[in-house]
């Protein structure tokens, strides 16, 4: 299994990751990413 590097854009300051591509490397559904985003938002702010 190779593993290729998730890229990192820059938009306007802000650095973005598609989310499609971090479920796919952490083998969970995409759904499932996206609510423990919503879930943990305040958590990540504070990092």
């Amino acid at each position: 299994m190779t593993t290729q590097p998730i890229s990192i854009i820059n938009d306007n300051g802000t650095p973005r990751v598609d989310s499609r591509l971090v479920a796919g490397r952490l083998n969970v559904q995409h759904k499932n990413l996206i609510e423990n985003i919503s879930k943990y938002t305040d958590e990540f702010q504070m990092l």
